[in-house]
């Protein structure tokens, strides 16, 4: 019976929930979210995280403060 990705990551956060992990991967994901978005807009090279996420809010179509808005408590969580 193949597993579907639904249970798998389920699984997978059962794990690291497990392991009392949860907030281990949170600025690796915040990252690589940014880099992506980044890419796929074209934003310019040598800009630090603060500096993406400002020029990733200005060319989103959606509200304003977007990615900066959601990237910074993504980051330091409070509670898992």
């Amino acid at each position: 019976m193949p597993v579907s990705k639904e249970a798998l990551i389920t699984n997978s956060a059962d794990l690291i929930k497990q392991a009392r992990r949860e907030l281990d991967g949170a600025d690796a994901y915040v990252h690589s979210q940014r880099t992506a978005i980044a890419r796929r807009l074209h934003a310019p090279a040598g800009l630090d995280a603060a500096e993406t996420d400002a020029w990733i809010d200005r060319h989103l179509r959606a509200a304003a403060s977007f990615l900066g808005d959601r990237a910074a408590p993504a980051a330091r969580p409070q509670h898992p």
